[in-house]
């Protein structure tokens, strides 16, 4: 007897998220988009991250990208 094998996978899609900071409450949002199952899924692979969700959209291989972090400098301006 032959083995029924399934050849079902599991459906996966491209979240799209807004990531707020608190530090900086003006700061425009960033969007992330995460490849993932499940919502769940998606924000499990970034713990501690305030995330706002924005969309699900069909699965897309996206290329790995270098992230570039601005830091913010502060100009104080004193006057006589």
């Amino acid at each position: 007897m032959a083995d029924n094998q399934s050849t079902q996978t599991r459906p996966e899609f491209t979240w799209r998220f807004l990531s707020t900071s608190e530090r900086y409450p003006i700061a425009k949002p960033l969007v992330i988009y995460v490849n993932a199952s499940s919502e769940k899924e998606a924000r499990d692979t970034m713990p501690g991250v305030n995330l706002i969700f924005a969309a699900r959209l069909p699965f897309h291989a996206f290329e790995l990208q270098p992230i570039c972090v601005v830091e913010m400098t502060t100009q104080e301006a004193r006057h006589a």
